[in-house]
């Protein structure tokens, strides 16, 4: 596949990032199906004086690797990692959905324990450059029910939107964002209220995660109080969780249920102090992302949606909350599942549509 390829690969090197001579970038991808994808970017990254340096990462293995976890290995495992966060200044990581290869694991709390020191490392990438990205695969053309060809071109077309020709109304919800102290969303299985105060808001228009379009911000930590229920399925850990129900008093998790796998829900949750608090809000607004397909990457961006993630804060629109957890959940506003939201008592958002003229561009 060539579509959009070539686009792509262009639009990383020269507007996702920003590439000198001699700038040392680590590519992490999961698909030899990317590989023609990896050699376009790396000729791309080359022309800009970028050296780059691929590995193949398989989910799988890396599964079996966890399972086999013990005291002893964890600290040469987290050595790699740190060498490799202080290492390189560029990190792009060219995923496909692989949220469904399971492997069983009896040793939860040292993989948790490994996990919570492995976050502490990205302390080393401060001030460095990243970006994710999922490459269209034949998993996440089946997740959509789409032949393959037909998925290839509507990851392309989404991961290469152009948000220039809407920056006028992102620039001005933005601004509402960053500016609001008080929100609330209310309606179908929600009702949500917290404060934000200064925390900044932030956009992403493409440099971060591929596909992109949405801006977030975080409450502030202890401020968060109701009620809600997603509506759009949630990969975690090689499962899929459907109809998560939360319940918040004074910023924490108090009570929660979800459709299947509640054992394990509890166990991701827990597995430190700031995992049951939230670390982001935000809004997606991809015209070409139109269905829920099991991808967090994509759904987050789904328009008429909003998210909002447990755990861990981007220090962008920093909170205070550290969490090895970092992890976002969708209320996709559809037939039977509308909310409101308000910016200190103004109508922002009304069934997933944007209310004030101002950023009515952003309605598809």
């Amino acid at each position: 596949m060539d579509y959009k390829n070539d686009e792509l690969a262009h639009l990383i090197a020269n507007q996702s990032l920003i590439i000198k001579p001699k700038t040392q970038i680590y590519i992490k991808y999961k698909s030899d199906d990317s590989i023609h994808f990896i050699k376009t970017l790396i000729h791309e990254l080359s022309k800009k004086g970028g050296i780059c340096f691929p590995t193949r990462f398989n989910k799988e293995l890396e599964d079996y690797l966890l399972s086999t976890i013990n005291e002893d290995s964890i600290d040469l495992m987290l050595e790699k990692t740190e060498f490799e966060n202080k290492k390189y200044d560029v990190f792009i990581s060219v995923g496909s959905n692989d949220e469904f290869t399971k492997t069983k694991k009896n040793n939860q709390s040292l993989i948790d324990e490994y996990k919570r020191r492995k976050m502490q490392l990205e302390k080393y990438k401060e001030g460095k450059q990243w970006l994710i990205l999922n490459y269209p695969s034949i998993v996440d053309a089946a997740a959509l029910d789409m032949d393959y060809e037909e998925y290839y071109k509507y990851a392309m077309d989404a991961m290469t939107y152009d948000f220039s020709l809407n920056i006028d109304s992102i620039n001005e919800l933005n601004h509402m964002m960053k500016d609001a102290r008080n929100i609330r969303i209310i309606g179908d299985n929600v009702d949500l209220s917290f404060s934000k105060d200064n925390i900044d808001a932030v956009s992403l228009l493409g440099n971060i995660n591929l596909p992109d379009g949405e801006i977030y911000t975080s409450p502030i930590r202890n401020s968060v109080n109701g009620y809600i229920k997603y509506n759009v399925p949630s990969p975690k850990n090689s499962f899929i969780f459907e109809d998560i129900y939360l319940v918040f008093k004074d910023g924490r998790v108090v009570d929660f249920d979800v459709k299947d796998h509640k054992d394990e829900f509890e166990k991701i949750i827990n597995i430190d102090e700031g995992s049951r608090y939230i670390g982001e809000f935000a809004f997606g607004f991809n015209p070409m992302i139109n269905r829920p397909m099991y991808d967090i990457l994509y759904d987050e961006k789904l328009c008429g949606s909003f998210h909002m993630a447990l755990g861990n804060a981007y220090k962008n629109a920093y909170n205070g909350n550290n969490s090895a957890l970092h992890w976002d959940m969708i209320y996709l506003n559809k037939e039977g599942n509308y909310c409101d939201v308000y910016f200190d008592d103004v109508l922002v958002s009304s069934g997933g549509e944007f209310v004030p003229k101002r950023i009515r561009g952003l309605n598809k």
